[in-house]
């Protein structure tokens, strides 16, 4: 019984530290000119079950800086995904 707090924190870690890899990794795609398959690879991330705010908000920045009507689908995933007390990170997703 003591082990699933510690497996259960280490499921919930290696889901954000796997978003976070997908995020630096489409941001050195995008730089190194292949954004398309930075695309994809947020897609994949924001996508995937359990996906944290993290992963969503990257994606939604990624279509909006490339002015992407998809944008809106995706801040509004991401203002769904948020909890109430994280009002500032609300309010950026909702504008």
């Amino acid at each position: 019984m003591r082990a699933f707090p510690v497996l259960l924190s280490f499921f919930a870690f290696s889901h954000w530290a796997v978003a976070q890899d997908a995020v630096g990794e489409a941001y050195r795609l995008d730089t190194a000119g292949q954004t398309v398959r930075a695309e994809q690879l947020l897609r994949s991330a924001a996508s995937e079950p359990g996906s944290g705010p993290d992963a969503l908000e990257a994606y939604a920045g990624f279509l909006e800086a490339r002015g992407r009507p998809e944008a809106r689908a995706a801040y509004e995933k991401l203002l769904a995904s948020l909890p109430r007390d994280q009002g500032a990170r609300r309010a950026r997703a909702a504008r």
